[in-house]
């Protein structure tokens, strides 16, 4: 199965303005390029990654095989505009799209993933994130300060691919939107996404307390690009 995978980067850091989101590091490599070893572990073969970058894109470090494109209105829009423009460029009909700020281990992402799904947490997202409702083995909704909580990684093929497509090519406020609202219209149409229970460490780096954090345990623990071991 040939997979587009996209990276929305665009936004500006609260841990570090004067990069981009994906060049924070931590263990000495880049959350891109923690998530670009952890996209090849789990896919392997046959896909694409798209990055959408957008502040500071001057200090955007780039990488072989990895497509870099600009979102000129991030200052303004929200992730849904920087979706918008990873799929536009885009070449295959299921996508994997994971956030740029995202720390990711390597057993985040396993077999398996080959319907609609959303990538669901294991513990390790604060009590306010957004959360799911799982119904009948699939997402009934999605809201703050529910449990269990999304990882914000989300695949679309099929039915939810098109209407995410249609959405944010119809829908002329459609930058203003967070994906998990745009899921949650998916949902409401009668889409069906698939919970993925995550068996690794997903963090949210969106603040220092959050950086010092995931930090600590790389110190506490062994992290090898991904490979967690304790």
């Amino acid at each position: 199965m040939a997979i587009s995978v996209i990276i929305p980067a665009a936004g500006s850091s609260r841990v570090n303005k004067n990069l981009p989101i994906s060049m924070i590091e931590i263990g000495d490599i880049t959350l891109l390029q923690r998530q670009m070893f952890v996209i090849n572990r789990f896919l392997k073969t046959n896909y694409e990654i798209i990055v959408v970058s957008g502040h500071q894109i001057e200090k955007q470090e780039k990488y072989p095989n990895v497509k870099f494109i600009e979102y000129d209105s991030y200052h303004t829009g929200n992730v849904a505009g920087s979706i918008k423009i990873g799929l536009d460029a885009s070449k295959y009909r299921n996508v994997l799209i994971v956030y740029g700020d995202l720390f990711l281990d390597s057993n985040v992402l396993q077999e398996g993933m080959t319907s609609s799904s959303l990538v669901i947490d294991n513990g390790c997202f604060e009590q306010q994130s957004v959360g799911v409702i799982v119904g009948d083995q699939h997402i009934e909704n999605m809201h703050y300060g529910l449990t269990p909580k999304w990882c914000q990684i989300a695949f679309f093929n099929k039915k939810e691919l098109l209407e995410l497509e249609d959405i944010l090519e119809t829908d002329k406020n459609h930058e203003r939107y967070f994906l998990f609202e745009i899921i949650n219209r998916i949902i409401s149409y009668g889409g069906r996404f698939i919970p993925y229970y995550s068996r690794g460490t997903c963090v949210d780096i969106d603040s220092s307390s959050s950086l010092k954090k995931i930090k600590r345990d790389f110190n506490e623990h062994s992290w090898d690009l991904g490979r967690h071991t304790e």
